[in-house]
């Protein structure tokens, strides 16, 4: 009988050494295994709340977890509290789940809302931009050229059919009339003046034909700078691919004319504008 209460209380021994507890199997059992030291304290404290007071917990080297014991005649009463706990646990869990899943889905909303307002005040930019209007000294020249033209050949052809009309080739003002030398010399000066008009627009046009020269020759070194430096990666780096096409190419064109305005500073900026879009059109068609 005596040795078999020393094998019994060897046995009891082993086990307490190799489950790491300090408490006997006999006198406790495990209820929990925890990972915080604070979830066991916890729970003890609910125990003992309970009215379970032979309840206690310890740090297991060998397995790294807090156990929670408590006496044979009180586990069943601590199981079921033990269970509540995990429910509400559980529960709080699923609620605090919900929580953030409601906060995240209200700060994707935002945030679409957000991007909402900035493409609607993108395109209303766009509606409101005034497009670049450069009118280029190629065709300024042109245009002068073809109003000197016109007033040369208006005051030409008039003065020449006042003089036929006064030679009395034929008569659109009568000789005899009260009027006639008033309206003759009104007409003689209006064509005059129109051909003066148009000698000059003729001598500006020589000016505006070396502007136009010169500006073709910015237009082609603007452009080499352009294919030799600004390539369609460089450019889409600092364009936001979220934001709709159309916009895009304001924001590709205002990219390329910033860039343009460091280098050739002392160029026309209306001229460095239409090179801009120019080369956004031809580089992205």
């Amino acid at each position: 009988m005596f040795d078999l209460k020393l094998k019994k209380q060897s046995e009891n021994e082993q086990l307490v050494i190799s489950t790491g507890s300090t408490y006997k199997a006999k006198e406790y059992e495990a209820l929990a295994y925890l990972e915080k030291e604070d979830s066991a304290s916890r729970l003890v404290e609910i125990l003992e709340y309970s009215k379970i007071s032979d309840c206690k917990y310890e740090f297991n080297e060998i397995s790294g977890l807090y156990e929670v014991y408590v006496s044979p005649t009180s586990y069943e009463l601590a199981n079921n509290i033990y269970k509540k706990v995990l429910e509400d646990k559980l529960l709080e869990d699923v609620k605090m789940a919900e929580e953030e899943k409601k906060i995240e889905k209200e700060e994707a909303k935002e945030l679409e809302e957000e991007k909402q307002e900035e493409i609607s005040e993108l395109n209303t930019q766009k509606a409101f931009r005034e497009p670049t209007l450069y009118d280029s000294k190629e065709e300024k020249y042109k245009d002068n050229l073809s109003s000197a033209f016109t007033f040369l050949f208006c005051g030409v052809v008039g003065l020449i059919v006042v003089l036929l009309n006064d030679l009395g080739v034929f008569k659109l003002i009568e000789k005899d009339s009260s009027s006639f030398i008033t309206v003759n010399v009104i007409l003689i000066l209006m064509f005059a003046v129109f051909c003066g008009i148009g000698v000059w627009s003729l001598i500006y046009s020589k000016k505006l034909k070396l502007e136009a020269k010169e500006e073709k020759e910015l237009i082609t070194k603007v452009n080499e700078y352009l294919e030799e430096n600004v390539f369609i990666e460089d450019i889409d780096k600092e364009v936001d691919d979220s934001i709709p096409e159309e916009i895009k190419f304001f924001s590709r064109v205002d990219f390329v004319k910033n860039l343009l305005n460091e280098e050739f500073s002392d160029y026309d900026e209306e001229l460095l504008n239409q090179i801009s879009e120019k080369y956004i059109e031809k580089l992205y068609a």
